[in-house]
């Protein structure tokens, strides 16, 4: 059954460096209480948007769940009425995974999707690898899956969202991806929501 969705995504335009955590998180609340005037019901957060010219990366980055930034983004998320895909490194057990939680228009988590392939950098900064299946969320609007930044290489992954029921796959990520969002997005039939650092943010529609 066709519906109607409204989709964003927005990458990182602070000005100001060297910044802290709190810096960032101040500045995204900004833009996502821009963003509530237009109403949108998800909106998608670049891959580590929290910790961009903080000097923070992998394993030092790692927050509990209900640290600073899952908290904040859930206020918004309960705030504006919409969910959020919030993708940070989040610390789990004794584990750091480069993660994507999904908030719900009540600020809840209702799913997360991990990194199953980190890059080599990653891996020796401490961030594990996700499971091997990349698990679909169910929102009121319908069901969506996630994938990461170097993820995009792996079409294996893209088309298991696929056949698991995803009807929008998000993208938060550290680099653009070129032309392979697009191409998956063709192969597949599947809308593709990229929130790409740096400034490299689309919609991709199921035709490419």
């Amino acid at each position: 059954m066709a519906r109607k969705v409204r989709v964003a995504a927005f990458t990182d335009l602070n000005q100001k460096k060297p910044r802290s955590v709190t810096d960032n998180l101040d500045w995204t609340c900004e833009i996502l209480d821009l963003l509530a005037y237009q109403k949108p019901d998800i909106v998608c957060l670049t891959e580590n948007f929290d910790i961009g010219h903080t000097g923070l990366s992998g394993e030092k980055a790692a927050q509990d769940l209900y640290g600073e930034t899952f908290t904040r983004m859930a206020e918004r998320a309960k705030l504006h009425g919409y969910y959020i895909i919030c993708a940070f490194v989040e610390q789990r057990g004794e584990g750091a995974f480069n993660t994507a939680v999904v908030i719900d228009r009540n600020g809840a988590p209702i799913g997360h999707y991990d990194k199953i392939h980190p890059t080599l950098w990653e891996l020796e900064s401490g961030i594990q690898s996700g499971a091997l299946n990349p698990s679909v969320i169910t929102t009121d609007f319908g069901k969506i899956g996630c994938q990461i930044c170097f993820d995009a290489n792996w079409p294996r992954d893209w088309l298991a969202l696929k056949e698991s029921g995803a009807e929008i796959i998000f993208f938060p990520s550290a680099f653009s991806a070129g032309r392979i969002l697009e191409s998956i997005a063709t192969v597949f039939h599947i809308p593709i929501v990229a929130a790409c650092y740096p400034q490299c943010c689309r919609v991709i529609d199921r035709d490419g």
